[in-house]
This record gives structure tokens, C-alpha cells and sequence, in this order.
């Protein structure tokens, strides 16, 4: 009776992360309709060069954004999530507080890149201007929006934090109809106004978690939440953003226009076969974030091997059928200006297939405070990225690129799989509470006798 009680307790306890897994995967998957729907109308009505141009702005654009910020929100919402898990009433770090430290990040970064293309002599100086101060602008908003969704997902808020999403892919949808379509064909224009419309979302989505939490301060000593734990976390965001990211950069430098355009919408695609993976990882961030986890090594086993074991056949018939239906789909959606994207989409399926299957790993290895391990593993398979794609590039083109980021993909998920898995897998938290009790135990033992 014991047994089934406490059984019934857990499943009780993990049903808001059921709920919130399907409400933030219904709401995700309505943000990457949206998405998707913006990739539609700019390959229908840009041309070739000035698709291109969009797909550099909307990489650099999430790059900064995400490789800026990333190790700051991750720390956020992991803190939050813990710090409600644990039913603690003290704001370690406040929102504001990130959300400032995000924006610093950002721009920053903006100078580096302004300083580095100038040294480069890449461009004249109105177009690092223009293209920085509009990815800048677009990154900002990004940024604004993913903490707010965070911080509603920490507080276990999870269709709060879809639909926020939902309503910022909307402002973007809106953005590219009105400029690609009524207004000009302009590549740059049409980044303009979606570059406009992510700051708006973006402050009006974090303007009004400031507006509820006025009585926050900012912690003494927190400075911006720049501090120990986050430095690790940024490099890994930064790498793993890098490693996501640097494919389009490279096809950009060594191949042509219509490459570049090729392996863009290829990647449009591609992200929508990962459409899933950022509701499930947000659910996951915020349950391995959780007492129960964090406080037992065995725990954190089962988690990803059970998620393996339930998860290989369903991905691998779901991907499949992805993969065949490519074909036919593809051609009419682009009108046929892009055949090769759809053998690069097939070759990208396979590392979509190795991310989903071992998809907590990297949660879990936050669980246990690993983050510099997690910096180094994603550090080098962003370097064999770059390595594999200036080699294979020039001979191979597109699809030489789409067959090395596979196999990096696929060797980086086995390695952080194995990571998790690994018998020293015993949490920093974990230990710090063993050390604890035992340490204790001899005063009460004491105070027994004592008694």
C-alpha cells in the first residue's frame, strides 16, 4: 500500500510537466507553423540575392542573440526553477537583473563584430553598420522574449511561456508580409521590419514581467548575473550556438549565392524537423532543475535511459516519413529554385534523429553542474565543424557541408550521452548534501547521548 501511495505521489508530482511538455509543444509547434510560414513568403517573393541576405541577418541575428545570452537565461531559469521547486521565497537572481546583463552581452558582442569585420575589410562601412545594427536590433528582441518564455517555465507558467513565442513569431509573420509582399522586395528592408517587430515583442513581453515584479532588487554582488557559474554556461552557449550556426557562415564565405540560399531553406526545413526539441528541452530544463533530480545520481540514469528506450522507434518512423515526403513537398514550396535542398535536409534528418534520442543529456550534465565539460565537448565539435566543412566545401559543396555537420552532430550527442551515463555520474549538489548530513550527524548523535 506504501509502495503504490508514494507511486501515486510521483506521478502526481510529474504531471505538470506532462501538461506542460503537451501545452508547450502545442504552443511551440503554432510559433514554427508561424515560422514556417515566414519562410514561405520570403522565398516566394525575395529574390535569390536578397534571400540570401536575409538568411545571413536571421543567422547572425539568433547567433548573437543566443551565444550572448544563453548562459545567463540557462542560469536563470535553472536557479528559478530550483529556488520554486524548493519552495524558497529569496530571488537569487532577480529578472531584471538578467535581463540587463543579457543586453550588455548583446551589445558587446555587436562591438567585437563591428571591430573584427572592420579590421577584415569585410563590406563597406554602411553595410557592417547596417547588417550589425540590424542583427543587433533582432538579437535584443530574441533575447527578451526567451528569457520572459523562461521565466514563466521556470514557475511551471508553461502556456504563458508558448504563447508569448507564438505571439512573437506572429509580429515577425505579419512583418515579412507587409514589406516582401505589399511594400518592396528589398532584402534589406524586409530585415528591417523583422528586426522592428522582435524588439517590439520582445519589450512588451519583458515589460511586463519588470511591471509585476517592481519590488525585486538586484542582488549585492550579482552584477548583472555575470558571475562564476555563467561564464561556463556562456562559452557553451556561445560554442553550441556557434556549432548550430556556423555551417550557414562558412557556405556564405566559400560558395555562391545560390548555395547559400540552397542550404538556407534547407535549414529552414531542417529546423522544422526540429520543431519539437525546444518544448521538450524547455520542460526538461525546468525538471531536471528539480529537487528530486538534482539531489540523486541514480535518478538522473534513469531519466535518459528510459527517454532513449521509448524514444528510438517513434523519432526514427516519424523522421522517416519526414524524409520521404521531402520529394515531392519541397520542390513545391520553392518552385523548384532550390533542388539541392532537399538531399541536404535527407542528410541532416540523420543527426535530427541522434539530437532527439539523447536530448536530456545536456540537461542532466547541467543537473550536475558540469558546464565546463559541456563548454569543452561543444567547443570542439564546433572547431571539427568548421575544420570538416573548409575541407569538404570547395569539392563537395552544399552537400559535403550537410554530410560532416551529420556526422559531428551524431558523434557530439553519443559523447554527451555517455557523459551523463557515466558511473562517476554524481551530482556537485549531491555531494555537498551527503557531506552535510554526515557532518551533522555526529553533533545529534551527540546531543542524543547528551539527552
Amino acid at each position: 500500500m506504501l509502495g503504490l501511495l508514494n507511486r501515486s505521489t510521483r506521478l502526481r508530482a510529474l504531471s505538470p510537466f506532462h501538461r506542460g511538455a503537451a501545452s508547450t509543444l502545442l504552443t511551440d509547434f503554432g510559433a514554427r507553423g508561424l515560422s514556417a510560414l515566414t519562410v514561405v513568403v520570403l522565398i516566394r517573393f525575395l529574390s535569390v540575392s536578397d534571400y540570401a541576405f536575409v538568411v545571413v541577418f536571421w543567422a547572425v541575428g539568433q547567433f548573437v542573440g543566443s551565444a550572448a545570452t544563453g548562459g545567463l537565461r540557462m542560469l536563470y531559469v535553472r536557479t528559478e526553477a530550483e529556488r520554486v521547486s524548493r519552495g524558497s521565497s529569496t530571488t537569487q537572481l532577480p529578472f531584471a537583473t538578467v535581463l540587463a546583463g543579457g543586453m550588455v552581452l548583446i551589445a558587446a558582442l555587436a562591438v567585437g563584430g563591428l571591430v573584427v569585420t572592420t579590421l577584415a575589410g569585410i563590406g563597406t562601412a554602411r553595410q557592417r553598420l547596417e547588417l550589425i545594427g540590424l542583427c543587433v536590433a533582432f538579437s535584443m528582441g530574441q533575447a527578451m522574449v526567451d528569457l520572459t518564455t523562461y521565466h514563466y517555465q521556470a514557475h511551471l507558467a508553461f502556456v504563458k511561456g508558448g504563447l508569448v513565442n507564438v505571439a512573437r513569431s506572429a509580429m515577425l509573420l505579419i512583418a515579412a508580409l507587409t514589406t516582401a509582399v505589399l511594400l518592396t522586395s528589398s532584402g534589406v528592408i524586409t530585415a528591417a521590419a523583422i528586426a522592428g517587430a522582435s524588439i517590439i515583442a520582445g519589450s512588451i513581453a519583458a515589460g511586463r514581467i519588470i511591471a509585476s515584479m517592481r519590488n525585486q532588487v538586484r542582488v549585492r554582488g550579482a552584477r548583472l548575473g555575470i558571475g562564476a557559474e555563467s561564464i561556463w554556461l556562456t562559452v557553451y552557449s556561445l560554442v553550441a550556438t556557434g556549432f548550430a550556426t556556423v555551417d550557414v557562415f562558412i557556405v556564405a564565405i566559400i560558395l555562391n549565392t545560390t548555395d547559400i540560399a540552397t542550404f538556407g531553406a534547407a535549414q529552414r526545413y531542417y529546423a522544422i524537423a526540429l520543431g519539437a526539441a525546444p518544448a521538450l528541452g524547455s520542460v526538461l530544463r525546468v525538471r531536471t532543475a528539480q529537487a528530486d533530480i538534482l539531489d540523486s545520481a541514480d535518478t538522473q540514469v534513469a531519466v535518459l535511459r528510459t527517454w532513449i528506450m521509448r524514444g528510438t522507434a517513434p523519432t526514427f518512423v516519424l523522421l522517416l516519413f519526414l524524409g520521404l515526403v521531402a520529394q515531392p513537398v519541397i520542390p513545391l514550396i520553392d518552385q523548384g529554385r532550390y533542388p539541392t535542398s532537399v538531399p541536404v535536409f535527407q542528410i541532416l534528418l540523420v543527426g535530427v534523429f541522434a539530437y532527439y534520442l539523447t536530448l536530456p543529456a545536456v540537461n542532466l550534465l547541467m543537473a550536475q553542474g558540469r558546464y565546463r565539460a559541456l563548454a569543452i565537448a561543444f567547443g570542439a565539435a564546433f572547431a571539427l565543424n568548421a575544420i570538416g566543412d573548409f575541407v569538404v566545401g570547395p569539392t563537395i559543396g552544399v552537400i559535403g557541408i550537410a554530410i560532416i555537420a551529420t556526422v559531428v552532430l551524431v558523434g557530439l550527442s553519443g559523447l554527451v550521452a555517455r557523459m551523463a551515463l557515466s558511473p562517476k555520474l554524481v551530482s556537485e549538489r549531491a555531494e555537498q548534501l551527503v557531506l552535510s548530513i554526515q557532518h551533522a550527524a555526529p553533533q545529534v548523535n551527540a546531543k542524543v547521548g547528551d539527552t
